[in-house]
């Protein structure tokens, strides 16, 4: 659901080796090879850096690239909370455990009483509580994240008038078939009517959340269920559209493809589909699916979002 930038230049400057003075005190033994100091590396290691660094910010620096960036951390610490929540108390302690009953009643009576065995006893024993602890932080970051993406799609509702003043006022001139005019006609009102109530009712959600806005406390979670089930109605449709548009290309192009275009259509339908039973999954009671398992989803079909966002916004030699 909820994608360039100023770049410092990387330091360049190598230290140039002087040969010493002295070097020819034993001149019929070749020198040996001399070791470049390992500080030598470190200015490869910082370009890397900085150009990964300087990608980052031109990607986030995009509406698209910014939301797709948030999105895709919040899915995958939600994902690394849930596993530590789900897989992590009982099997840790069992393996705290076994690793206690290893050690020798008399090794570790004699561990127990020096400093460095203590803390680490108690480093096994608290093992469990550290890891609770630790997915609890992540909870927090996942919910900051979470405002955070709901945050810069306010501005949402500015788009959805500018697409349907271009669906209303621009002609569909491409297709000749009245046919397939009605059903890209079709397909792409029902986008926009989705996500205009996609982004008021999360904006109304979000906003009465905040005390922004009177809606009741009981009022909000329908709001979200129908703001997730018209999102719904959109990932369907454009599954629906990338069908269409690929039955209609084999069919015109009689098996001649371009690859780079075959290969956007296949990562651009793996993501829908990928989101396609999380929303069937968020509008249940209960929810269909483990959270570790919807959580790995989003972030997979986040990622290939992502993935595309970075390649567009790569620096051309």
């Amino acid at each position: 659901m909820t994608e360039t930038s100023t770049e410092p230049p990387a330091p360049g400057q190598t230290t140039s080796l002087v040969t010493p003075q002295n070097a020819e005190i034993i001149e019929s033994t070749p020198a040996p090879p001399e070791k470049k100091p390992a500080g030598l590396k470190a200015p490869v290691a910082i370009k890397k850096l900085d150009g990964f660094i300087s990608h980052l910010n031109r990607l986030i620096h995009t509406r698209d690239g910014h939301d797709s960036v948030i999105l895709f951390a919040a899915y995958v610490t939600q994902l690394a909370a849930a596993t530590l929540e789900t897989s992590g108390n009982a099997n840790l302690q069992k393996w705290a455990n076994k690793v206690v009953a290893l050690v020798p009643k008399a090794l570790a009576s004699r561990a127990s009483s020096c400093p460095l065995g203590s803390k680490l006893f108690s480093l096994l024993s608290a093992a469990p509580r550290l890891q609770l602890r630790l997915a609890e932080r992540l909870r927090a970051l996942v919910d900051m994240l979470d405002d955070w993406s709901v945050m810069s799609r306010l501005w949402g509702l500015l788009t959805m008038w500018m697409l349907t003043k271009e669906f209303i006022t621009t002609p569909n001139t491409d297709d000749k078939e009245p046919r397939v005019r009605k059903v890209k006609t079709a397909i792409s009102a029902t986008q926009i009517v989705s996500l205009i109530g996609f982004f008021i009712l999360e904006n109304v959600a979000w906003l009465s959340r905040r005390k922004v806005l009177s809606w009741s406390d009981k009022s909000q979670p329908k709001l979200i269920l129908w703001c997730v089930r018209s999102w719904g109605v959109y990932v369907f449709a454009e599954l629906g559209r990338l069908l269409f548009e690929r039955v209609r290309k084999r069919q015109n192009e009689a098996g001649q493809e371009d690859a780079e275009a075959r290969t956007q259509w296949n990562k651009q339908f793996v993501e829908n589909l990928a989101w396609a039973p999380l929303t069937v999954h968020w509008t249940t009671p209960g929810g269909l699916l483990p959270e570790s398992v919807a959580a790995l989803l989003a972030s997979y079909a986040q990622f290939i979002s992502v993935q595309g966002l970075w390649k567009e916004t790569a620096e051309t030699a």
